[in-house]
């Protein structure tokens, strides 16, 4: 790789640091540990169980966020 490649892409890394986004992964997590991470600000939480999602948004549908 020559440092003219490697120069482009910390470049285009670069530009895209603003778009990247923290995504927590909930998947056995419980409701206690996704409030705390809600408190220090993590809004964005993935889930790949429909029952724990479904489960777990409802438990949390007071936060509103």
């Amino acid at each position: 790789m020559t440092r003219e490649l490697i120069a482009k892409r910390l470049d285009l890394l670069r530009s895209q640091l603003g778009k990247v986004q923290l995504l927590a992964v909930s998947k056995g997590a419980s409701v206690k540990d996704i409030l705390n991470a809600y408190a220090w600000q993590q809004r964005d939480f993935g889930e790949n169980r429909v029952e724990e999602l479904l489960q777990k948004s409802q438990q949390l549908k007071q936060l509103g966020d």
